[in-house]
């Protein structure tokens, strides 16, 4: 959520707005939404900190400007949200009523990344949100946390699993910091909001369909998916009703990424070839092990709320796709 990729803080403030992709602030009128980045791969960061400037690069996800969309005034001010002082300076700078976390590092090109870089990995996925935790908690601020299901491994015996559940994965460093964070935030009044392979129309190289493209094999196993204008519609519903605890937010159905590969296939590029990847088959090409889990959503449909399935939003993308 790879969709964290660009860490963005969401904030609510009075009279300040910060130009999109700029740090200067300007008068406007009040109650606007300001996007706080905290762009970990661009830290504020020392050479002696461990990590070589040139490897910090940004880029805006998918889920940025889908948030956009809801928020159309939103933007970007930068901060490093592991940094205790900074992030108080923003936040009583700023006097934020709601601050949108979701920061993380998961690595290029993927999880592995993270094996060799665990350092920087905790830095963003669990020393950020109680960093965050603590400075909103002393300010008696509503926060919302981007998580993840990548915390668990099956489908819960064909029930998926709830967000009660203990994390049942430690398959990679990656995985193991989300349930670390997830399983801290989950004793306080924060919303935390669990994706899973997040998708949608967009030709960024970070999005779920563009990152299978590059992959010759392509694992052949059912997991839930999220497609992110509907967590975004989810997420802006929850969040004006000011809800607090953990909520797994997927499409309805499960689907394999090989299974998204014929669908691209059938639908954008009939010469597109790649190769079916079994679990079994999994560590010949990836360094960590792969969560690969269903959630259940029964506790979303208590607030009213039942998303599409997957294989009708992966037709629609295709659809759109195959226009582009």
């Amino acid at each position: 959520m790879d969709i964290c990729v660009i860490p963005l803080i969401c904030l609510l403030v009075e009279g300040l707005r910060v130009p999109f992709g700029d740090c200067r602030l300007r008068r406007v009128r009040a109650n606007e939404i300001v996007f706080l980045e905290a762009p970990l791969h661009q830290v504020s960061l020392r050479r002696d900190d461990g990590i070589d400037p040139a490897d910090l690069v940004a880029d805006f996800p998918g889920e940025f400007e889908w948030f956009r969309q809801v928020f159309p005034d939103a933007v970007l001010p930068s901060a490093d949200i592991a940094d205790c002082q900074g992030v108080a300076e923003v936040l009583d700078h700023e006097k934020p009523d709601i601050v949108i976390n979701a920061a993380a590092k998961t690595g290029r090109p993927n999880i592995d990344w993270c094996e060799d870089h665990k350092r920087e990995t905790l830095h963003s996925n669990v020393t950020g949100p109680l960093v965050l935790l603590d400075e909103c908690l002393k300010r008696d601020l509503y926060w919302v946390h981007l998580s993840s299901g990548c915390i668990y491994q099956g489908d819960n015996g064909g029930k998926g699993f709830a967000e009660s559940d203990p994390p049942n994965f430690f398959g990679s460093f990656y995985s193991k910091t989300k349930a670390w964070a997830d399983q801290i935030l989950k004793d306080f009044p924060v919303l935390v909001l669990r994706l899973r392979m997040p998708f949608d129309d967009t030709r960024s190289e970070r999005s779920l369909i563009n990152k299978l493209l590059k992959y010759r094999r392509v694992l052949d196993v059912k997991n839930s998916f999220t497609y992110l204008p509907d967590f975004i519609d989810v997420a802006h519903t929850l969040i004006k009703k000011r809800r607090t605890g953990v909520f797994n937010v997927v499409n309805g159905g499960i689907v394999s990424p090989y299974e998204v590969m014929e669908m691209y296939k059938k639908f954008v590029q009939k010469d597109h070839e790649f190769e079916r990847l079994t679990l079994d088959q999994l560590p010949e090409v990836a360094k960590a092990g792969r969560s690969n889990c269903v959630l259940s959503t029964e506790k979303l449909k208590r607030e009213g709320i039942t998303l599409p399935d997957v294989h009708q939003r992966l037709e629609e993308v295709m659809r759109k796709l195959s226009e582009k």
